[in-house]
């Protein structure tokens, strides 16, 4: 008969603990491309989500022959935008359409909206974009805070990188006042583009 040997099956401690480092390491390093990945797409997605709202309001004003407007809020937690009908009287030529305390607001994006601002907007401050009923912008109700050579500019950045200069960020233009819509991301949204 053969004699039986004493070795057990399995990792030893010392294995396991380089494995485990070997792991920590390796994630360590993926981290931070990982974050800062997942706020591209957050920003991507609300960049997305403001050219699908400002259509949606221009459209609107083309189909029922009548003023919209698409207004856009950060209130300190979340961005959220609203498209909403004028409905302008005699006595009120220029009606407050949006208010931060006005119902209908959407969230930019439903997962992770509290990780995106409004970049150069107060907060609870609305800003709007108002279409003609033959979907031309409207000049006069522009609001000036986000008015450059544009006619208007809305640009998103990470909430947590709000006053950096060199945070990723994706915005959205109003280039021409037949309703001309352009993105752009980074630097270019810091130029009036045309």
């Amino acid at each position: 008969m053969k004699p039986r040997s004493n070795s057990a099956a399995g990792f030893t401690l010392i294995e396991m603990l380089v494995v485990i480092v070997i792991i920590a390491t390796l994630s360590a390093i993926a981290a931070p491309g990982w974050f800062a990945f997942l706020n591209r797409q957050r920003l991507n997605a609300a960049q997305a989500e403001a050219i699908t709202a400002i259509r949606e309001a221009q459209t609107s004003a083309r189909r029922q022959k009548r003023s919209w407007d698409v207004c856009f809020l950060d209130d300190g937690n979340n961005v959220k935008w609203q498209a909403t009908p004028v409905i302008q009287t005699p006595s009120n030529p220029d009606p407050v359409t949006c208010t931060p305390t006005s119902g209908g607001w959407k969230n930019i994006i439903e997962s992770g909206s509290r990780e995106i601002a409004l970049a150069d907007v107060s907060p609870n401050q609305v800003v709007k974009v108002r279409f003609l009923y033959n979907g031309s912008v409207d000049p006069l109700a522009l609001n000036n805070s986000n008015r450059t050579e544009n006619l208007a500019r809305f640009t998103f950045v990470n909430r947590g990188q709000r006053n950096q200069s060199n945070s990723a960020k994706q915005c959205v233009y109003v280039a021409t006042l037949l309703g001309t819509l352009r993105a752009a991301s980074d630097n270019e949204c810091n130029l009036n583009i045309r």
